[in-house]
């Protein structure tokens, strides 16, 4: 998860989740609300997806 959110921050200079509030950046962390560039490599970009999942289903599913 987190390895994902560096990639993403090295590769854009942005982070990854936004928001105008603490309470706004947490909703979309836990949501994983995010969206990739338009112009964003494909290997990268499918690595960050794969990396920022949604852990609360992921571990629901063990």
């Amino acid at each position: 998860w987190s390895l994902g959110c560096v990639i993403y921050q090295m590769a854009t200079g942005k982070h990854l989740f936004h928001g105008y509030h603490e309470y706004d950046i947490f909703n979309a962390v836990v949501r994983v609300a995010y969206k990739l560039p338009d112009d964003f490599s494909n290997i990268i970009g499918d690595l960050i997806q794969k990396l920022v999942v949604n852990i609360f289903y992921v571990v629901c599913l063990l």
